[in-house]
């Protein structure tokens, strides 16, 4: 109760993402109070405390939980999810072929891209390909829903998610997909 002055930093300890706040905080009257720390990635973390010499201490483990659904995320083929990200995403997209059925993914996310599995919102597919065929329009379950989508024109088009049920939610678009030709094989 009479140790003041003495620097304690915080620092996640199990989880992933990156702790957020003032990381360190002054010993006064034997406590030391972090009173703005954050995470942006929603998992569960324990936070390490140490200090000089002294033995270092774990918490126990904190939930942290996504924030309100805002936007849309669209994943295409090439591409995982990365919450607590700039883009929420990483990797590139794939190159399609014309005619060639695969797969989209809507997840409804908080503004750090992370998923809100209580939203069931009806989602429409768009795309820069006006031959495309596209998906009817469908619920998320659990705040996440598989698309089928087929470029029928090859070139570079984007493909678009967007929450019919409520327009005030941003949409996504992806990065530009190259479609390449079928390739026909000679027949002997």
């Amino acid at each position: 109760t009479t140790d003041t002055g003495r620097v304690i930093t915080a620092a996640r300890a199990a989880g992933s993402g990156t702790l957020q706040g003032t990381l360190t905080a002054t010993t006064a009257n034997g406590v030391a109070s972090f009173t703005n720390l954050s995470h942006n990635v929603a998992t569960t973390i324990t936070i390490n405390f140490t200090s000089g010499s002294l033995t270092g201490t774990n918490s126990g483990n904190i939930i942290v939980s996504p924030a309100a659904f805002t936007k849309l995320q669209l994943l295409v083929p090439g591409e995982t999810a990365a919450p607590g990200t700039g883009t929420g995403k990483s990797g590139t997209p794939n190159a399609q072929s014309v005619f060639t059925p695969f797969n989209v993914t809507v997840n409804a996310v908080d503004n750090n891209w992370n998923l809100v599995g209580s939203v069931s919102h009806t989602v429409g597919i768009t795309t820069t390909d006006s031959t495309a065929t596209l998906p009817a329009n469908a619920a998320l379950s659990a705040g996440t829903q598989s698309f089928v989508v087929t470029f029928n024109t090859n070139g570079n088009f984007t493909i678009t998610a967007t929450d019919v049920s409520d327009g005030t939610k941003t949409n996504n678009t992806s990065p530009s997909i190259t479609v390449n030709a079928v390739q026909f094989t000679k027949a002997t």
